[in-house]
C-alpha cells in the first residue's frame, strides 16, 4: 500500500464529539497543534466545532460541505469521538448510548465531501476502526474517502493526543504520508502500527473481492443465467433442449462481462467520468482483485 503519497491539504476540520467530563482532546490537539500551524503555514484553513447531538454533527458536516465546494479547499476531515464498547455496534461511532451515529449515516456526508474535493478527503477518526467503512461501501457508490487512518486497538486518549501532534507537525513539515504516520506511530515499521492507513484503492477492491465471492462464481452465474431464462420464457413452456442451450449462452455471456463491469465500477467509484486524468491516478485492474480474492495480494 502506497504511504507516501501527498495530497494537496488546505484545510483541517476538527469535529470533536465527545460527551461531558470527557478529555477534551479534540480542542486541545487542535489548540495546541492545529491552529498554530493554520497561522504560519500559508493557504491552510483550520476550524474547530463541538456539536453536543447527532443532529448538530450532521449539520457540521453539511457545512463543510459547502465551504469546500465554495472555496475548492482539499479537506482533512478529523473525528474525536468514542470507540464503540459496551455492546454497541462496532458499525458505529458513538457519542453516548443515545447518540450514536452509524457508518451507514455518516457515508453520504463523506462521498459528497470526497466528490467535491475531487477525491482528495483524508478522513482521521481518533477512537475508531475506520475498516468498519468497508461494510456499508457498494460498488455502486462513489469513493467514501481518499484515505482514512484510525487505530486498530484501543488507544488511550493521552497518546491520542500526543501522537497527532506529532503527525500534522510532520506531515506539513515534510508533505510526506509516510513520515507523519510513523510519527504517530513511533516507528517507521508498519507492522507496529496501532493506527492503520487504508486508501481508496483497498476499499475498492476488498468491496470487488466481495462482489466476486457472492455474485460472480460459478454457481452465482449459473443461477442468474437460469433465471433470465426463465424470466424470458414469459410463463410458457421451453424445450429443455433449447432451455440447456439457452442456459449455457446466457452463462458464457455473464461471464464474458465481468471485465466490462469492472471498468465501469471502476470508473464510477474513482469519479474517472468526472476527472478525465483520474484512468492515471488509480489503475486498479481486475486481476488484482482476483489475486486478493485468492489470498495472495492485499
Amino acid at each position: 500500500m502506497d504511504y507516501t503519497r501527498y495530497n494537496n491539504f488546505s484545510s483541517v476540520y476538527v469535529i470533536e464529539f465527545l460527551k461531558d467530563g470527557n478529555l477534551r482532546t479534540g480542542r486541545d490537539l487542535y489548540e495546541s497543534c492545529i491552529l498554530p500551524l493554520g497561522q504560519i503555514k500559508e493557504n491552510l484553513y483550520t476550524n474547530l466545532t463541538q456539536p453536543k447531538s447527532k443532529r448538530e454533527f450532521f449539520d457540521v458536516l453539511s457545512k463543510i460541505v459547502d465551504d469546500c465546494k465554495a472555496n475548492s479547499r482539499g479537506p482533512i476531515l478529523h473525528i474525536e469521538a468514542h470507540g464503540n464498547d459496551d455492546g454497541i455496534a462496532n458499525d458505529s461511532i458513538v457519542q453516548s448510548a443515545d447518540q450514536i451515529i452509524f457508518w451507514s449515516e455518516l457515508k453520504p456526508f463523506l462521498c459528497n465531501l470526497n466528490e467535491v474535493s475531487g477525491l482528495n478527503l483524508l478522513v482521521i477518526m481518533a477512537a475508531c476502526n475506520g475498516f468498519n467503512l468497508t461494510k456499508v461501501v457498494q460498488l455502486t457508490d462513489r469513493a467514501p474517502v481518499w484515505g482514512i487512518i484510525g487505530p486498530e486497538v484501543n488507544v488511550e486518549a493521552g497518546h491520542i493526543l500526543e501522537g497527532f501532534k506529532e503527525f500534522y507537525k510532520k506531515l506539513f513539515e515534510s508533505c510526506d504520508g509516510r513520515k507523519a504516520l510513523n510519527s504517530l506511530n513511533k516507528s517507521p515499521d508498519v507492522k507496529d502500527w496501532h493506527f492503520k492507513f487504508l486508501n481508496a484503492e483497498f476499499f475498492f477492491i476488498y468491496i470487488y473481492k466481495n462482489y466476486l465471492e457472492t455474485l460472480c462464481t460459478e454457481d452465482a452465474l449459473l443461477k442468474r443465467a437460469q433465471k433470465i431464462v426463465k424470466e424470458s420464457g414469459a410463463g410458457r413452456p421451453l424445450n429443455s433442449n433449447i432451455e440447456s442451450q439457452m442456459i449455457k449462452d446466457f452463462f458464457k455471456l455473464l461471464s464474458s462481462t465481468q471485465i466490462a463491469y469492472f471498468e465501469k465500477h471502476k470508473r464510477h467509484f474513482f469519479m474517472m467520468d468526472l476527472f478525465e486524468d483520474y484512468d492515471q491516478r488509480f489503475q486498479i485492474t481486475f486481476d488484482q482483485c482476483k489475486k486478493f480474492l485468492q489470498g495472495n495480494g492485499s
